[in-house]
């Protein structure tokens, strides 16, 4: 009978060291799983901060003619280029051909076509085949 008991309480001690280490294992995986996600915010979070640093960073000169009505018009390649990350918040400086450092800038980057769309970075992955440099740190994109 106290060899029972003595079977019995060595069966009991096993199964709570097992559920034990079933318990162990388990905080331990959700504790790890919550730092997988929080490293993943974290750098989500750190992209959006570099992306609107990288942004505010960023400008775009247009120049254009109002004389050329809509063949010149350049809303919807600003819509488009809004919507890479990247350029969400940009400086945008829209130039008229009658403007004289719309001029200046032509002439000194040998522009001869409108309308031309001045980026002082090549650093923009999803275009930067697209543009072509017209000067040092002045890129204009090819349209």
């Amino acid at each position: 009978m106290n060899e029972k008991k003595g079977l019995n309480n060595t069966i009991m001690f096993t199964i709570i060291i097992i559920l034990l280490l079933i318990i162990i294992t388990q905080v331990y995986y959700m504790n790890s799983q919550k730092t997988v996600i929080n490293s993943s915010t974290d750098l989500e979070v750190n992209e959006e901060i570099n992306s609107e640093k990288n942004a505010k960073d960023i400008t775009i000169t247009i120049i254009t003619d109002e004389r050329c009505g809509s063949n010149c018009d350049t809303s919807p390649i600003i819509t488009q280029l809004k919507q890479i990350p990247v350029l969400t918040n940009i400086n945008i400086i829209e130039l008229d051909y009658s403007d004289k450092k719309a001029k200046q800038t032509l002439k000194e980057n040998n522009i001869t076509k409108l309308p031309a769309v001045l980026f002082n970075t090549k650093e923009i992955p999803e275009i930067s085949q697209y543009l072509k440099e017209v000067n040092n740190n002045l890129y204009s994109l090819e349209i």
